[in-house]
């Protein structure tokens, strides 16, 4: 039982850095900053995060496995992929109440999630969620999506790395950390691992900001993405929307 979303009409879209991390629309920030291409598996992740703000309310089991199963598959477990496509964990929800049925739709718009429209459906299906079942939380739930969102796209109006040479040569370094933290879902350890970046080298502020700061971090993190060559670029803005010296830099390491 989902709504139907419809692009925003007249909500202001990030156009730089600074607007991006302050952001509190989720709308603007993905139909306004994300194109069609962005990567699938981040946009999947996304929702499956939203989805896990809310996972002590779930009770339906093969719910909850179809989004275990999906975040594995995202992460390219080919088992996962074919579990799901086996599991009859849609059949007939006869006599639900509904209660059950609202959040038996967040599942299933989180683990089927894989644009741009259906990472915000399962987002909204939530808080629609949240709003029936915790009221007294649901005022700051969009803004908890946007920071997993931030979290997992990164920043498009700023470098990714400012200090590529680092990642190069010493990301190798903190990898089996980062890769723990990411299986383990062990995000309270980032701070640990800022630490470890520094003493391999590391002086790149954005990246160590990002592990000490406080907050929600998901699978799909974008720094433990790029410190595992996992991160897609997933962010892809429209061209006129990227500064000038981005865009450049952005088509020079293409070229190269």
């Amino acid at each position: 039982m989902g709504s139907k979303r419809k692009r925003p009409q007249g909500e202001a879209r990030p156009t730089n850095a600074l607007e991006w991390e302050n952001c509190h629309s989720l709308d603007a920030m993905v139909y306004g900053c994300l194109t069609a291409q962005t990567s699938t598996r981040k946009l999947g992740l996304f929702a499956i995060a939203c989805c896990r703000q809310i996972w002590h309310l779930l009770r339906d089991k093969r719910a909850i496995r179809a989004v275990d199963l999906s975040e594995r598959a995202a992460d390219g477990d080919r088992r996962s992929s074919g579990w799901l496509e086996r599991d009859d964990w849609m059949a007939s929800r006869e006599g639900w109440s509904y209660d059950e049925q609202v959040l038996w739709s967040a599942a299933k718009y989180a683990a089927q999630a894989d644009t741009r429209s259906g990472a915000l459906r399962a987002a909204f299906q939530v808080r629609w969620a949240r709003s029936m079942l915790e009221p007294e939380r649901e005022e700051d739930e969009e803004s908890q999506q946007c920071n997993l969102l931030r979290d997992i796209m990164g920043n498009p109006f700023a470098p990714l790395l400012e200090d590529p040479g680092w990642a190069q040569a010493h990301s190798i370094d903190v990898a089996p950390l980062a890769l723990s933290i990411y299986n383990e879902r062990r995000f309270s350890d980032l701070p640990a691992l800022a630490d470890a970046m520094i003493g391999s080298g590391c002086r790149d502020e954005a990246m160590i900001e990002h592990c000490r700061r406080p907050g929600e971090h998901a699978r799909g993190c974008w720094l433990i993405d790029t410190i595992l060559g996992r991160h897609e670029g997933a962010v892809v803005l429209f061209d006129y929307l990227l500064p000038t010296h981005l865009r450049l830099r952005r088509d020079r390491r293409a070229r190269d």
